[in-house]
């Protein structure tokens, strides 16, 4: 149940997590994309980080990843969120596909930081540097994981201010008020 999870800042793991539908080409694209160009820069400086893809339906490419070892392929899990408010990071590296990805903002709500590709920014109310990090290239993905791994309150300002911001915006108590008073005019 999202709603009882919550991130305990100064429990979190070096834990990286990827949530998404893992037969869809976009996820599929920006996890291993992830597995490939990232975590070898993060390793240098981290040689114990860890990389999780979650998701139902994983690839026969995806599931190939976890024989590079600190790579852990999940599938499908009864509660995501538990487990994502363990982590020090979400990341949503998505490079190509369109709309707003729920996994940033189920990510944001949990109070994980998020570090976001600027395609997975799109459409989100949010403020690179205030409620998620955006980064675009590898050396980005990296310095941004890095920064919130020496820095707990980071993670902390980061993650309560997405949390308030989903509160305050992408709530359905929100949303149905927003509709309601759009129909109602």
């Amino acid at each position: 149940d999202i709603t009882a999870q919550k991130t305990n800042y100064e429990q979190v793991s070096r834990d990286i997590c990827f949530l998404g539908k893992m037969s869809y080409q976009p996820n599929e694209d920006a996890a291993i994309w992830f597995a490939q160009s990232v975590l070898p820069i993060l390793r240098k400086d981290c040689p114990d980080i860890q990389f999780s893809i979650m998701g139902i339906e994983p690839s026969p490419k995806v599931k190939s990843l976890e024989s590079w070892g600190n790579i852990k392929v999940t599938g499908f899990l009864d509660d995501p969120y538990a487990y994502i408010s363990t982590c020090l990071a979400m990341v949503v590296p998505i490079r190509n596909g369109a709309g707003m990805q729920n996994k940033v903002l189920e990510s944001m709500y949990v109070g994980t930081p998020t570090v976001i590709s600027p395609i997975a920014a799109e459409g989100i109310a949010g403020q690179n540097g205030v409620h998620y990090l955006q980064a675009n290239t590898p050396e980005e993905y990296a310095h941004s994981i890095l920064q919130l791994l020496k820095s707990p309150q980071l993670c902390q300002l980061i993650g309560e201010k997405a949390r308030k911001l989903v509160n305050d915006k992408y709530t359905w108590g929100v949303l149905s008020a927003q509709w309601e008073k759009l129909i109602s005019t």
